[in-house]
């Protein structure tokens, strides 16, 4: 039981060794195109291609939003983009759509650029991006780390002997599965970032004036109309009510006359 408890030990401290290490090893954030680490523990190299997300944000004027919007869909389907949402929305001066795009990396560029064909004047255009290579690195290297340790246990668990110690192993197996299991879902949430990014667009069509008049005009008249249709549906509704007033001042008039 004493030589278990040793080499479990022995295990632990040698894999927050290699994490020490490995931290140790600074990699610059603007690498270039292939950035290269070493895992402590393993004494082995991997290359990693460099991760970038990408965004923009792109809000612009035009005077025809069906063309537009045609012309958007068209570039989504050439580029194979996806639409992530949609909305329409409007206001005393404007109608606006809004679409937030799903694009990948290497048709960002082209994207942006077919979408921006023919616009005058952005009221705003921002691309950002950001290297994300070295917390991909990373995110691996713990990933291999762990499943590194995960190998140690599955070797223990084949030369444990009694009840006890199965279960001592198993319980730490369990551990280092669900940490394996989190850090899985960490590197997957990043390559998806990077392999798919993201624009933000926004066009609209400013409302003259008088239109705007007109339209309130109308809304105004509409909206009268359906007050005095609503006037009348209360009058109706008070029927039995005018009835009983128009009875009892009958009455009252008739026993005036009697006295």
């Amino acid at each position: 039981m004493k030589k278990y408890l040793i080499l479990v030990s022995f295990i632990i401290l040698s894999c927050n060794t290699s994490n020490s290490e490995y931290y140790d090893e600074a990699v610059p954030p603007m690498a270039p195109k292939s950035v290269e680490t070493g895992d402590i523990s393993h004494q082995e190299n991997f290359s990693v291609n460099r991760k970038i997300k990408k965004e923009a944000d792109i809000v612009f004027e035009t005077d025809d939003l069906n063309q537009t919007t045609r012309n958007v869909l068209q570039a989504v389907k050439k580029y194979q983009a996806e639409i992530q949402s949609e909305r329409e929305y409007g206001s005393n001066k404007r109608i606006s759509h809004s679409y937030i795009i799903k694009v990948p990396s290497e048709n960002f560029s082209k994207l942006i650029k077919e979408i921006s064909r023919g616009v005058q004047k952005f009221e705003q255009k921002q691309i950002q991006s950001e290297d994300v290579t070295t917390q991909f690195i990373d995110i691996s290297a713990r990933l291999k780390t762990k499943k590194a340790l995960e190998q140690k246990y599955l070797d223990l668990l084949k030369q444990a002997k009694g009840v006890k110690e199965i279960m001592e192993v198993e319980k730490e197996l369990e551990k280092i599965r669900g940490q394996i299991e989190s850090v899985e879902g960490q590197l997957k949430f990043l390559a998806k970032q990077t392999s798919m990014s993201t624009i933000n667009l926004t066009f609209y069509k400013k409302i003259p004036f008088q239109t705007n008049f007109i339209q309130k005009f109308k809304k105004g008249f509409k909206q009268g109309w359906n007050n005095l249709i609503w006037f009348l549906i209360f009058l109706v509704n008070l029927w039995p009510f005018v009835i009983l007033g128009i009875l009892i001042y009958l009455y009252i008039k008739y026993y005036r006359k009697r006295l």
